[in-house]
């Protein structure tokens, strides 16, 4: 009988899928590498020749099959990071841990350690950028709280020392005359963590200034983030450079050869989370002047132990934290600020009638599932209580708006009376020019920029007390006296009370806050010359968990349980 013809790849891969679903992965195993053959070893093959590998135990197999692949795909990310998953799946394997992830830090250095001894510096960074990533992720936003590991960040430090010898790259020697270095892992047109990186390079107009990118793979608006950096930093002798490098020791390698030729004499660290390349550059910067920037959103992060010149955080909560718990780091308390801006005439409230209310955010701090009081379930209320039009500045998702919208028709609110702007240019400004009479710090997430920039324009300020952090909101940043809201009934409370008389006195009182605060003046007190020195923080305001509404979250969102006999 003639041989029968070659089937498509196509016909391959839907074949070795109906079998695996039938037979199972055995049949299906043995089939594609029946056919692998045949079409002349297709490398197209070899990724769902590595998963079946990879569900029947063949771990060994599976990672030589990635392997395999990487020079056929360079640039591909899935492929390698499917390649570094199967690498740990292996080392778990061998150390007869059945759980698919590190149970300790020590399991992670052993790993770690062992992939840099064989020269796998791209999977130790790697390793060390995913369980932190992990770690991140582990606890939605509004349940924010600071958390770090010396042993973690040692192993970053590491792990950069020996990947620069091995690349025969040396300790920076600085030059004085060399520009001030931002490192940092991306930057966005909108969020906190770029603006305080702006502020600090509009602080020294008459130095020259260079911003390294590690980016790790994370999208960026270009057009807009050229146009927020040539409006914000106009005159400013400024230029950034970004990494486009997919694996992360090839990522390393590049920043340590730009500050190899930039030579640094002070460095200013702006990582992500989860970043560990800033944090293994370090290992070259124990001559520089190096100063880790906490981020604001209070996670775990890389880098927050690390032995450098200082520790800067913009928080009066994560300051108090650093100064009780790591002392060590020399924790210096820098706040954040914004320009001069247009201030709300305490005259003007109430001008059209009913309150107008405001909020600003990303997404993220608005649409937490898990918590009790949900922006698209509580807004309406709000409405209804004031009267007035609320406006959402920022960006929501289409379903967050859909929700809105349903629950204002449930209570006959014309939709027209929510107004959803997602960019502006200035915040503050915005604030003024829409006349807007309270702001509503955005919940179950706090944002302290936008805090800020409400309380720069003199306008009052109704926040919620958090009950699962006081990371995740403002009560230690914002004006003592401010309204706020833990729950319905002070939330109705807070909102019968804002007349215009106490929205006046209310008004006096976020505008001198921020003067004392947050203003330049008080800024740059926090340099001595182009040092960062610190200033004293403000005093901790009133916060209190509410324990049993963990609780009752706990409950609510446990699986389904048999009730009591």
């Amino acid at each position: 009988m003639p041989d029968q013809a070659v089937p498509s790849l196509e016909d391959v891969v839907k074949t070795t899928q109906e079998l695996a679903a039938g037979r199972g992965a055995p049949a299906a195993l043995d089939y594609i590498q029946t056919q692998f053959a045949k079409l002349g070893q297709d490398p197209r093959l070899l990724p769902l020749m590595a998963q079946l590998n990879s569900s029947l135990g063949n771990r060994a197999e599976a990672l030589s099959i990635w392997n395999r692949l990487l020079p056929y795909a360079p640039a591909d990310m899935r492929v390698l990071t499917s390649r570094q998953m199967a690498k740990r799946a292996l080392h778990l394997q061998k150390q007869g841990i059945d759980a698919g992830f590190y149970p300790t830090v020590e399991d992670v250095s052993r790993d770690v350690k062992a992939a840099c001894a064989d020269g796998d510096f791209g999977y130790a960074l790697w390793a060390l950028s995913d369980v932190a990533y992990r770690l991140v992720k582990s606890l939605p936003m509004s349940r924010a709280a600071p958390g770090n590991d010396p042993q973690l960040d040692a192993l970053c430090v590491e792990t950069g020392a020996l990947f620069a010898g091995h690349a025969k790259i040396a300790p920076i020697d600085p030059d004085p005359a060399a520009p001030i270095v931002y490192l940092a892992t991306a930057i966005h047109e909108f969020g906190g963590h770029t603006r305080v990186l702006l502020d600090y390079i509009r602080r020294q107009p008459e130095r020259k200034h260079v911003l390294l990118l590690t980016g790790l793979g994370i999208g960026m608006a270009m057009p807009a983030v050229q146009s927020l950096l040539d409006k914000e930093l106009k005159g400013i002798d400024f230029s950034w450079h970004r990494n486009n490098q997919i694996r992360h020791d090839q990522t390393l390698l590049w920043l340590l050869q730009n500050l190899q030729t930039l030579r640094p004499e002070t460095v200013f660290l702006f990582n992500h989370p989860y970043d560990p390349i800033i944090p293994a550059a370090t290992a070259l910067l124990g001559n520089t002047k190096t100063y880790f920037n906490h981020h604001s959103d209070a996670c775990f992060s890389l880098g927050a132990t690390l032995v450098v010149t200082g520790h800067i955080d913009q928080t009066p909560m994560v300051h108090h934290l650093l100064c009780r718990h790591r002392p060590e780091t020399n924790p210096l308390y820098i706040p954040m600020t914004v320009g001069d801006t247009a201030m709300r005439e305490a005259s003007a409230f109430l001008a059209e009638g009913p309150v107008r209310t405001a909020a600003c955010g990303s997404p993220a701090k608005f649409t937490d599932r898990s918590y009790a009081y949900r922006y698209a379930d509580i807004l309406p209320q709000m409405m209804a209580e004031t009267g007035g039009e609320h406006i959402h500045i920022g960006a929501l998702p289409a379903e967050v708006v859909a929700q809105i919208h349903g629950n204002l028709d449930r209570r006959s609110i014309p939709r027209e009376r929510f107004r959803h702007m997602p960019h502006v240019e200035s915040l503050s400004a915005a604030l003024h020019d829409l006349k807007v009479d309270l702001y509503v710090a955005s919940f179950p997430t706090s944002g302290g920029k936008a805090l800020i920039e409400a309380m720069a324009t003199g306008i009052p300020v109704l926040y919620h007390v958090n009950y699962q952090s006081r990371f995740a909101c403002v009560a230690d940043m914002v004006y003592p006296g401010a309204f706020r809201w833990s729950d319905l009934e002070s939330l109705t409370a807070a909102l019968r009370s804002a007349n215009r008389e106490t929205l006046a006195r209310h008004a006096k009182l976020s505008r001198a806050y921020f003067e004392t605060h947050h203003s330049e003046q008080a800024a740059s007190a926090a340099f001595t010359g182009q040092t960062p020195t610190g200033v004293a923080p403000p005093v901790l305001g009133d916060y209190r968990p509410d324990t049993t509404q963990q609780l009752l979250d706990q409950i609510r969102l446990a699986p389904p349980a048999q009730g009591r006999s």
